[in-house]
Order: structure tokens, then sequence, then C-alpha cells
């Protein structure tokens, strides 16, 4: 499989100049080590003041200022085209939901960002994973690109700035969470309720907006009001086209987040399909919490550089343990960030540990 293009989430003006002034300010360099496989060149970090090698890890500090410390659901709505536009999408979406099957390019992109859009608001399990992924592959590239297709990350080296490819596990992960749980069907309805709605609503501005005009003209001629008419009737066609298939299709209030269930949304299964054996498991509280366990919590804390936020009711959430330090603080990674966990007196907390191993290739 050819390389991914790749997706500079760092591409506007503003990060350039945020992120290359913090580059600037680190004592590590990307150094390229294997470039044997032109379509995954994997690099190592150099310390300039220790001049000792270090393998790319997710959880580099540097990762933080890129909201890449760690997968992260929310590019699937923040960053849709540039996603969408990356050759490792667009296939894995035309293998769940062919963009013909949708009915034109048009409706298609405005499907993909809606079906984005819910995978943003429910994917936190996915990412959780997805970080779990990489890490077990961190320091082995070539293995990762052997079973995977493609390269763990791609680089620039100008500003220091590792691209991790979490975006195509995750999704790859999410789809086949749909199929394997006859969830297809619910979430292309759910998802084309939106398409029609959106296209609805357009259609009603540009019709109220064109009968604007007819107000505006006092001495048309007869060639004139027909072309009005006739537009005017096409988007009364429309909206009468619309609202029909918006009556036609179910509604349901089905959510697709990962299940707290020891499946793991078929994790295993999804797994063994690239030769990697896992065996999950979920105990009850944060106590004996360790690296790269999960924790799917309700109402707690995080801390990140200081400001602490009190979460209630935003649901279940997964977060990806970091590390223990020594006084006890639970180093989570979530959103793309670091974060420091700490449950409270009513916390609601499963803790999931994953045994695996990779099977050579």
């Amino acid at each position: 499989m050819e390389k991914s293009t790749i997706r500079k989430f760092a591409l506007n003006l503003a990060f350039f100049q945020l992120f290359s002034c913090a580059a600037a300010k680190s004592e590590s360099k990307l150094v390229l080590v294997d470039d044997t496989n032109k379509n995954n060149p994997i690099y190592e970090r150099y310390d300039t003041d220790t001049k000792k090698y270090s393998k790319i890890s997710i959880f580099d500090e540097i990762n933080a200022r890129s909201h890449q410390y760690g997968a992260c659901q929310n590019v699937f709505e923040s960053h849709f085209n540039r996603l969408i536009d990356d050759p490792l999408i667009w296939d894995e979406m035309q293998k769940i939901f062919p963009w013909k099957s949708i009915g034109n390019k048009e409706y298609a992109l405005l499907f993909y960002k809606f079906y984005f859009n819910i995978f943003s608001d429910d994917g936190c399990g996915y990412a959780a994973l997805t970080s779990y992924i990489f890490r077990l592959f961190e320091g082995r590239e070539k293995e990762f690109y052997d079973t995977f297709g493609f390269s763990m990350y791609d680089v620039d080296t100008d500003i220091k700035f590792v691209d991790f490819n979490y975006e195509i596990i995750m999704l790859k992960f999410f789809n086949y969470y749909i199929k394997s749980n006859n969830a297809t069907e619910d979430i292309k309805n759910a998802t084309m309720r939106k398409v029609y709605e959106y296209k609805l609503e357009e259609y009603k501005d540009k019709k109220k907006n064109h009968r604007k005009a007819f107000s505006e003209f006092k001495n048309w001629t007869p060639e004139e009001f027909h072309k009005w008419k006739d537009i005017n009737d096409l988007y009364k066609s429309k909206i009468d086209e619309l609202t029909k298939k918006l009556k036609s299709i179910p509604e349901n209030d089905r959510r697709y987040g990962l299940p707290l269930e020891d499946s793991l949304g078929n994790l295993t299964k999804f797994l063994a399909k690239y030769g990697i054996k896992t065996k999950p498991s979920i105990t009850d509280g944060s106590k004996g919490t360790k690296a790269d366990d999960i924790l799917a919590v309700e109402d707690y804390i995080l801390t990140e550089q200081k400001e602490s936020y009190d979460y209630k009711e935003t649901g279940q959430h997964y977060l990806y343990v970091v590390d223990k330090e020594k006084d006890g603080e639970i180093v989570v990674a979530s959103w793309g960030s670091k974060h420091i966990f700490e449950d409270k007196p009513n916390s609601w907390v499963k803790r999931l540990r994953i045994n695996s191993n990779i099977i050579k290739h």
C-alpha cells in the first residue's frame, strides 16, 4: 500500500509560529535512522544534551503541544477536510459506505462529515484503544507497517513534528464495531437524516431568498418571470422530495460509543485480523492502576497545566493511563492532551487491562 498523504494538522500559520517557537526551545531533534522502506522511514529523537537517542513515543511531551499525546477523536470533526482527503481514510469509508451508495459525491461528502461527527461524539473509547495499539508498537515501526500496511507516523523534520496515523486505526476499529454489531443500517439512517435535514434547510433558505426577488421587480418580461418560476418550482420540488425522504427514515437514539464489556467492541476479533492476540479484563475502581491501563470513568477531575476541571455529567469517558507517579498521581491521555486524573468519593471507575501478544510476521 502506498504511503498516505501527510496530513499536517499544523498547516495554518498560527500553529506553525507556535510550534516552531516551541521546537526551537526543545533540546531534541528528529533523526532518520532507517530509510530501507521509502514508505516507512523510521526516526528517533536525539537529545543534544545527553547525546542519546530514544524511540519515537506517542507520549513525548512535545506531542502534547500538537494535541497528539495519544489519539484524539475530536479531529474527525475539527479536521474533516484534511482527513477525507487522505487516501487511507477515503478507501476505508468506501469499504463500509461507498460514495455511489449514498447517491452522489456532494451527498456522500456530507454523509462522511456527519458520520465523522457521530464518531467524534462517541469515539473516546476507540481513541483510548488506538493509543494502546500505538503504545504496543512503540519502537517497532517496521512491525507496525508489516501489520497494518501503512506507517505509524509521518515526519516534518523542519519543525520537529511527528504526525501519528491514529485516525485510520480509530476509523477501522469503529467501522469494524459498526459492522460486527449489526449497526450499519441504524447509523446509515441516522447519518442520512442529518444529510437530508441539512439539505432541506439549505433549499428552504434558497427558496426564501429567491422569493424576495419577486417583490423587487415591477416590470418583468414573461421570459424573466418564467425563469424565476422555474427556479422557484425546482426549490419547491427539492423541499418536497427531502421532506418525503425524512419521513421515510425511522428515528433512533442509538449511541455508538465503545461498550464497557469483556469484548470491548469486539477488540479481540478486530486485532486478531492483524495477528495480535489480546485478552482484556475489567475490574472496579482505580486502585492498582498502572501504565497502559484504560479507565472508564464518570464524575471525575482532570488537571491540565495546573487547571482543574470537574466533570460531573459528561457521561462515561475513557482515559488512557500513561504513568503512575511515585506520589500516586495518575497521568492520563485524553483528547490528545496530557492530564492528571483524580477520582472522587462518588466517582464511578472501571479499570481495563489488556494483555497482548504480537504474532511475528
